[in-house]
């Protein structure tokens, strides 16, 4: 006849029990340090790119383009752009438009 501990399955342990309870407890108290890590790591590019340019910046970039007197500038859109138009009167009598992208500050038109 054969031995009643020959025919028992081995036992499987319960894998909750391979934690234990200080780890768990240890994983909770570092879990908003783990939210601020990866809201930092995963920042969208925007977040942390320069703001956009105001009316006044536009009219300095325009004017390193054209040399004159500021007349206006206002707030566009050209080709689903924001941009600023910066109207300059230059030193002979005329008037130039210049397009000033108002999220990157580039150039866009000096005629």
């Amino acid at each position: 006849m054969l031995d009643s501990h020959a025919m028992r399955k081995p036992t499987v342990p319960d894998p909750r029990a391979a934690w234990p309870v200080s780890t768990s407890m240890a994983i909770r108290r570092r879990l908003p340090l783990l939210a601020s890590l990866l809201t930092v790591l995963w920042a969208p590019a925007t977040a942390l790119a320069a703001p956009p340019l105001d009316s006044e910046q536009a009219a300095q970039a325009a004017l390193e383009v054209r040399s004159g007197r500021v007349l206006s500038v206002q707030a566009a859109e050209q080709d689903d752009t924001p941009v600023y138009r910066v109207k300059i009167l230059a030193a002979g009598g005329e008037v130039h438009i210049i397009l000033v992208n108002r999220e990157t500050g580039e150039v866009i038109t000096s005629p």
